[in-house]
């Protein structure tokens, strides 16, 4: 089974991540990528990179 993890990349440089846990199992690939893109309208993030459990990168943007 498979869960994802989110990275947010700060606009000076730190990163923040948010674990695959939710309180109802584990957070689905359609659900972190919409928490990715949620994120990313924070004016406090510049990118958002989403990772499934094997560590391989499944979706990541960035403003522009």
């Amino acid at each position: 089974m498979f869960y994802y993890n989110v990275k947010l990349q700060t606009t000076t440089g730190e990163i923040h991540s948010i674990d695959g846990y939710q309180t109802n199992g584990k957070l689905t690939k359609k659900e972190a990528e919409r928490i990715a893109r949620e994120e990313l309208a924070d004016p406090q993030y510049s990118a958002a990179t989403v990772y499934s459990s094997k560590g391989t990168r499944v979706y990541q943007t960035q403003k522009a």
